[in-house]
């Protein structure tokens, strides 16, 4: 993709191939894994840490040319997220529970005819009911809750 975009010549693309990226990377995991992996502050995130370290690693070939078709925030999120997230589950467990039996509780059934504002983007948009804004707690909550799950068994 980056030499069709002009960013690689033809011989810098022969050299940088999907294999070579993959052991690459696969180097990088295992340093992060066996906590051996030199963080360093000078560079601004986990991408340039990452990116860094696929130079040391790989003298040839990629030279710091990290990208996965992805934004670079994209990219850090990636990276990062999984590093101590796995630890945590299935910790948050009981208080997603809490939370939703609360607004179970507070709102759906109590409050089906209560009316308020809704927003949208901030502004006052159509009323609904405060039983309806509870659901959409609840909703948040178990979104949220899937997300962590997939990102605490991700590979």
């Amino acid at each position: 993709m980056l030499a069709k975009q002009g960013q690689l010549s033809e011989k810098k693309k022969k050299k940088t191939t999907p294999i070579q990226s993959e052991r690459v990377l696969a180097a990088i995991r295992g340093e992060i894994q066996e906590g051996k992996f030199p963080f360093r502050r000078e560079f601004e995130d986990i991408h340039m840490n990452v990116e860094s370290a696929s130079l040391r690693i790989d003298r040839g070939g990629r030279r710091g040319r990290l990208h996965t078709a992805r934004s670079r925030n994209d990219q850090v999120a990636t990276d990062f997220a999984p590093l101590g997230a796995r630890s945590l589950w299935p910790g948050p467990m009981p208080g997603w529970m809490r939370c939703k039996e609360r607004f179970l509780g507070a709102g759906p059934k109590r409050h089906a005819a209560t009316i308020m504002p809704g927003f949208t983007h901030m502004q006052p948009a159509q009323p609904v009911t405060f039983g309806h804004h509870c659901l959409a707690y609840i909703e948040m909550a178990a979104r949220d809750r899937g997300r962590f799950f997939r990102l605490c068994t991700a590979v």
